[in-house]
């Protein structure tokens, strides 16, 4: 399977699971009113007795601005408040929620029960990996932006122009990208390897994944590029057709409403479209793979204690023929397993 197989075969098991659709975009509209009721009554007695509004609507105003939030500091620390308690609980939701995602995914069972059983089952796995991942994305982003910030001052005085200047900026941007977007495809795999092997082992989980992501470089982070840029278009529309509506009457704020909703619902397919084409792709390559050297392993201890048992029984020669036949029907299973996963490789 290709990185394209595992995209719109992703795109397919995303189609089936419609209740698992619907709640997290239920999850997700509660989380948006309860962040945006405080901050809109917070809005409008700050906007309420100020002429700000009126000025602002003829462009852009820095010194209105920097005035408003001078006059309501006390507001704004306010919304950093809720603000503070709100993404922290968004995301903790979200670490719970994948594992539900790919529990159903894996079971081929898209019932809310199934998603929570998953959910619980991988909460505290997943958690460690999220935050475990956070923490590298911080260290690397140090990493990149500190070279930046301690070069960009030498090469201002040697750069030719501003486009060069931009370049190197740009390059750094570029860098911390890819980065991102390689320990983003690590943290997933690894999500996956733990709860296919019902492993608590986090450090072997990540160890395997960046493994299996670096042996399958171009299709793990490239099909991770894929849906990353695949709701950019939709984005580009959206925000098109919003921009040029007007919101001024009742009909026009309906319509908004619903776009936005709409854009919401597609943000919820992509995360879950994304969680199912990792785990297409991961349980094709990776669990295939793993079957060959567990099952020999398994075959020769297998092998080993029905010979020990014959021993110490002495068995007669009727059981010993019944057992080679047993042992030649395993045999010829494996063979036909390990023909498969090398037809799959090619």
């Amino acid at each position: 399977m290709n990185l394209f197989n595992a995209y719109s075969q992703g795109f397919k098991e995303t189609g089936k699971n419609l209740r698992v659709l619907f709640l997290l975009f239920a999850v997700n509209f509660v989380l948006a009113i309860l962040a945006i009721k405080p901050l809109m009554n917070l809005i409008t007695k700050g906007f309420g007795n100020s002429l700000a509004v009126t000025e602002l609507l003829h462009g852009f105003n820095y010194t209105i601005i920097n005035d408003f939030l001078s006059q309501n500091n006390h507001l704004f620390t306010f919304i950093t408040a809720i603000l503070l308690v709100i993404i922290p609980l968004y995301w903790l939701l979200s670490v719970f929620f994948s594992g539900g995602i790919l529990h159903t995914l894996n079971r081929n069972s898209y019932t809310l029960t199934t998603f929570f059983n998953g959910a619980v089952a991988n909460f505290l796995r997943f958690l460690a990996v999220s935050l475990t991942f956070i923490i590298l994305q911080v260290l690397f982003a140090l990493a990149v932006f500190g070279i930046l910030g301690a070069t960009i001052e030498n090469f201002f005085s040697t750069a030719s122009s501003e486009i060069s200047i931009f370049w190197y900026v740009f390059s750094f941007f570029l860098s911390f990208s890819i980065i991102s977007l390689f320990l983003q495809s690590i943290s997933d795999y690894t999500k996956c390897y733990l709860m296919l092997n019902a492993s608590n082992n986090i450090l072997k989980a990540i160890w395997r994944s960046l493994v299996f992501v670096i042996k399958h470089f171009l299709n793990t982070f490239f099909l991770k590029l894929l849906l990353s840029l695949t709701p950019l278009p939709v984005f580009y529309i959206w925000y098109k057709i919003t921009h040029d509506m007007e919101g001024a009457t009742w009909l026009g704020l309906i319509v908004l409403f619903v776009l936005q909703q709409i854009f919401v619902f597609f943000r919820v397919y992509m995360h879950v479209w994304s969680y199912a084409s990792v785990l297409e792709f991961y349980s094709h390559r990776f669990l295939l793979a793993e079957f060959n050297s567990i099952d020999k392993k398994s075959f020769t201890n297998w092998n080993n204690a029905a010979t020990d048992i014959s021993e110490e029984k002495k068995v007669s020669a009727a059981p010993i023929q019944e057992t080679q036949k047993e042992e030649d029907v395993y045999m010829q299973k494996m063979d036909e397993e390990i023909n498969k996963t090398n037809e799959s490789k090619v």
